[in-house]
């Protein structure tokens, strides 16, 4: 949840401050059903306006870079924290990926298997019969790992995209 609203915040602060500016001065400009008269005259009030506002639009332009600014940050801090959960293994987990798929290997089964293994060992301790404890070995699965490869690899896709987007 934390992490869909840190990604959601520079579009708030963005959407809250552009209040529709840009969708105004595009309107009439697009689409096909447009009559050319019609959008030529809608290309010369935009492009009076653009003239007679030059200079005024600073404030605009560096609202628009911070939030940019900000979701670089962001899609960072979101990063380091799924490297940090993920035991180190999250910046190089996607790329690895990737790699082993172009190869023709089944990259769940080497790659993520080192930091999510499905099977291990386990001791249960039971109460028998008398009241004592017995000390039970055996086989345990994590199905919650089949989950958390998955999450973390998707997690390394999405989050690339826009840390791209943002470069």
């Amino acid at each position: 949840m934390i992490q869909t609203l840190l990604f959601y915040l520079p579009r708030y602060i963005w959407y809250t401050y552009e209040g529709g500016r840009l969708k105004m001065l595009a309107e009439g400009l697009i689409g096909i059903s447009i009559d050319p008269e019609d959008r030529k005259d809608k290309k010369s009030m935009v492009t009076q306006y653009l003239a007679s506002a030059w200079g005024y639009q600073q404030f605009y332009a560096l609202m628009f870079a911070l939030c940019e600014i900000l979701n670089l940050a962001v899609v960072s801090l979101q990063m380091i924290f799924l490297h940090k959960i993920s035991g180190g293994r999250f910046s190089s987990i996607g790329f690895e990926w990737v790699v082993s798929l172009f190869h023709g290997q089944r990259p769940e089964i080497d790659l993520v298997l080192r930091g999510f293994p499905l099977n291990t060992h386990c001791v249960c301790p039971i109460t028998g019969p008398a009241g004592s404890v017995q000390e039970v070995s055996g086989f345990c699965t994590l199905a919650l790992n089949m989950m958390s490869r998955r999450y973390f690899i998707f997690m390394w896709l999405v989050i690339q995209l826009p840390s791209l987007l943002s470069i």
